[in-house]
């Protein structure tokens, strides 16, 4: 049904935007419960202290498997960082051991979702060389 409190919360890799966090650098998570059956918001859900100071602001959840000895939770929300721009992202929450007192073993992914003027964009300039070379073959 929900997270009560995080504990032991640390980066394990950066790619693209997030380089400038090291790894094993300390996640800050709101000391609110995460409530993820029904989904509620959270403002921010986790924050990095650095140079860019990313934080992620949960707008919705929802259970994507869930068994026994499994739970996989995807929420929607947005990426914020000194000087950056917001932008929107997917959260991922997995588990996949048994509760030993209560505790869970747990991993995290945040993936940015790339703006659809970039993609439209990108098909339009594969459309232009896909013409230029049909041309020039003839």
């Amino acid at each position: 049904m929900g997270v009560k409190t995080w504990s032991l919360a640390k980066a394990n890799s950066a790619s693209g935007s997030f380089m400038t966090i090291p790894s094993g650098q300390s996640v800050a998570f709101n000391s609110s419960a995460w409530v993820f059956d029904p989904s509620t918001p959270i403002a921010p859900l986790w924050s990095i202290a650095g140079p860019d100071n990313f934080s992620f602001t949960l707008t919705s959840s929802m259970v994507a498997v869930h068994t026994s000895t499994f739970l996989a939770v995807s929420g929607t929300g947005f990426l914020s960082g000194s000087g950056k721009t917001d932008t929107p992202a997917t959260w991922f929450f997995t588990t996949h051991t048994q509760p030993i007192n209560g505790q869970y073993v747990w991993s995290s992914s945040t993936v940015a979702i790339p703006e659809t003027g970039t993609a439209t964009l990108l098909c339009a300039a594969l459309c232009g060389l896909c013409l230029v070379r049909r041309r020039k073959a003839a």
